[in-house]
């Protein structure tokens, strides 16, 4: 059975909705009929018996929080890039014992045994050592395959949502030194949550609950999926029953397109006794409401009560005393800062015995007296075996010489000179290989506990190490294997405590990311006094989205996920923003690189497009004009030989494409092939591909091309 407002009293006040253009449209009525005591602005409402009491704002915490999370008497908060850990013994009196600040952009925190696994987006997973509450200290960062997104942990496993790569198995077996174990796609795993030999995924733009069993790490499976009236996010567990909350639009086919805009925040009751069959029982629907940005919604049950956040339209409590028809019964709103939206988002909520914590962006943390609330009893059950497990990533042995690191490692990225290969291996450090048509020989290993990313150039190696920086080594012409440290780089902003990714164009300047904060330049005129001369930022780093060298003798490209393409004017003192284009939009996996005379990058239709230095939108508004690619799509990262061939590589679908491009006018696939590991931006070595694929290690064609 369905519930929505507009079974809340009459007396309820409009709301507003965004549109696509944060256009207010009035919708239907929704007024409180009581209101409690509000913290600093934040309103409080009861709809008949109380369910909230007064609300207390929480001191000393950042006000961009983000997530939280309840352990016996402590609350950790994550709010911008730190993890605080909260003495909760007096429910409505927390206070703060201690932080731990660099983590980067903190999204969903899992904890056991004083152990808080921290699931920070861009910036990977952080796990930290908070059993001494006023000095948590980060015990290892685990370089995870995309964006850290949903976490939960049970026994010696975590689990990781990762948007459209969907979940990571890790071995947590050692919190000090974690591995993966395997993942397993699914449609765009935002939140994560295990019970009893069960892991649930909510999945995003498709509106679904996947199901696996998850009791055999060497075994796992999805086994249901269960579909939703809204896109999926947040999920929790009571008994036999699970909660899952949605929002942005309704994927009810039956209704209008205009009735299904906005229409799908709410929250769904399932009965999941039927593991294998689960059966929705109810739900009840939210105000309608559209907002790109800030999109995510979780539940939190306790007792006869579900609290479900619901970002800008604030947080609801449910009453679920009759689970076929729940009913709103509360509400909570923070001081809205967008027009038209009816809160601040609220971001997170966890519960504790006598009180509900929320967390609000933009405002920071309250505590809310509730009388009724009690901290979850519920245990993990069943916990994973066989956590030792190692996937296997094969490749194709009469196609592909392949190399692996000994210990499960990403292979992130590699550079060529010569004929030597240089690696990033994360944990693994960088392994130098000799190259030959026989295949990889490995000649030398530079352990550091993190390489992310690397680059050659002038006879130098650039490092990306993580939170030691930016690195960049002499190389021993007689000794490749053989690096002396030039200069270092620490970090490149208070805010950020790592260095993911580095290019190194012509001229004065180092380009570098944390994948949080856009692209920095660095002044690398005096190594040993590296700076950084300019940031600009934008989107999350999912991807390698900088062109890497110049066009024009001083123009670099940015293609920016879901924003826009941009120039940069390398040619002075400082860089310089150029030109943009916005009419140009950019998607997730869509990159671009030097080609001839030219920056060659990939639109959203997969095709590319080759632009002239500095290029500007067209005058008429249109789109830039592309190119197919004869026999492939090519919404990927592109990698020029030189000559007349360019290679695309899609992370998401694991596919790598080779292009003639001898006729720029009509390039064609020559070589199209999927692999099992997740191909990055790959190297050319006489004739034969060089592709950094992840776990499936560093792969090189036998063919040569």
């Amino acid at each position: 059975m369905g519930v929505d407002l507009r079974r809340a009293p009459a007396n309820f006040a409009p709301m507003r909705i965004l549109n696509l253009l944060c256009a207010p449209v009035l919708l239907f009525p929704f007024i409180a009929s009581a209101a409690a005591g509000g913290a600093e602005g934040a309103r409080v409402e009861n709809f008949g018996a109380p369910v909230f009491g007064k609300a207390v704002k929480i001191g000393g915490v950042s006000p961009r929080a983000m997530a939280l999370c309840v352990d016996g008497k402590t609350l950790y908060i994550g709010a911008s890039h730190y993890l605080y850990v909260a003495d909760i013994s007096e429910p409505m009196n927390p206070r703060i014992l201690g932080k731990v600040g660099g983590l980067g952009n903190v999204r969903q925190i899992a904890v056991q045994d004083g152990i808080a696994y921290v699931a920070s987006r861009e910036s990977g997973l952080w796990i930290v050592d908070a059993r001494n509450p006023k000095s948590p200290k980060v015990l290892s960062r685990y370089d995870c395959i995309e964006l850290a997104t949903g976490i939960d942990v049970a026994g010696r496993v975590a689990f990781l949502g990762q948007r459209n790569n969907g979940v990571e198995f890790i071995d947590v077996s050692d919190p000090a030194n974690p591995e993966h174990i395997r993942i397993i796609k699914t449609p765009e795993s935002q939140s994560v949550k295990y019970r009893d030999g069960y892991l649930f995924s909510g999945e995003w733009h498709s509106g679904e609950v996947t199901v696996f069993d998850a009791r055999d790490m060497a075994d796992v499976k999805v086994v249901s999926r269960l579909k939703m009236d809204g896109y999926g996010d947040g999920i929790d567990l009571g008994g036999n029953l699970l909660f899952a909350s949605t929002g942005h639009h309704s994927k009810d086919s039956g209704k209008a397109k205009e009735e299904r805009f906005g229409g799908g925040h709410g929250l769904e009751i399932f009965d999941i006794s039927d593991i294998s069959n689960p059966r929705k029982i109810s739900s009840v629907k939210f105000p309608k409401f559209y907002y790109i940005g800030n999109d995510f919604w979780t539940p939190r049950r306790s007792g006869n009560t579900v609290f479900a956040a619901d970002t800008f339209n604030g947080l609801f409590a449910v009453d679920i005393s009759d689970v076929k028809n729940p009913r709103i019964a509360g509400r909570i709103t923070t001081p809205p800062k967008k027009e038209g939206a009816p809160s601040s988002p609220i971001s997170s909520v966890a519960v504790a015995d006598g009180a509900v914590y929320v967390s609000s962006l933009d405002y920071g943390v309250m505590a809310v007296e509730c009388p009724n609330a009690r901290a979850s009893a519920e245990g993990k059950g069943v916990l994973p075996k066989n956590p030792s497990y190692r996937a296997q990533y094969p490749a194709d042995s009469e196609k592909f010489f392949v190399w692996k690191p000994e210990r499960s490692a990403q292979v992130r990225a590699v550079a060529v000179s010569g004929d030597t290969a240089y690696a990033a291996c994360g944990a693994e450090g960088i392994a130098v290989l000799r190259l030959s048509g026989s295949g990889f020989e490995e000649i030398g290993r530079i352990k550091m506990p993190f390489a992310g990313d690397v680059k050659i150039r002038g006879g130098r190696l650039y490092a990306a190490e993580g939170q030691n920086g930016l690195a960049v080594y002499n190389i021993d012409p007689h000794s490749p294997a053989a690096l002396s440290e030039a200069g270092r780089l620490k970090s490149l902003s208070p805010e950020s405590s790592l260095v993911l990714w580095v290019w190194v164009p012509e001229g004065n300047f180092i380009a570098a990311t944390d994948r949080v904060g856009g692209i920095f330049f660095i002044d690398a005129r005096d190594l040993k006094n590296m700076k950084v001369a300019f940031r600009k930022g934008g989107c999350p780093g999912w991807n390698k989205y900088f062109s890497g060298g110049i066009v024009g003798g001083k123009y670099a490209g940015m293609s920016y996920a879901n924003s826009r393409f941009e120039w940069f004017d390398l040619s002075g003192e400082k860089p310089v923003p150029a030109n943009a284009s916005y009419k140009n939009r950019p998607g997730v996996s869509n990159g671009c690189c030097v080609f001839r005379d030219k920056v060659l990058w990939t639109n959203r239709a997969g095709e590319v497009v080759l632009l002239g230095p500095n290029q500007p939108e067209n005058p008429d508004g249109s789109a830039w004009k592309s190119v197919p690619v004869g026999g492939a799509k090519v919404s990927a990262l592109p990698a020029w030989d030189g000559g007349r061939l360019v290679a695309f590589t899609n992370r998401i679908e694991k596919s790598v494409v080779l292009a003639d491009f001898g006729d720029e006018k009509k390039p064609k696939a020559v070589w199209i092939e999927k692999i099992s590991g997740n191909p990055d931006t790959p190297e050319f070595w006489r004739g034969r591909l060089i592709i950094p694929a992840g776990y499936g290690g560093l792969m090189m064609t036998r063919e040569r091309f």
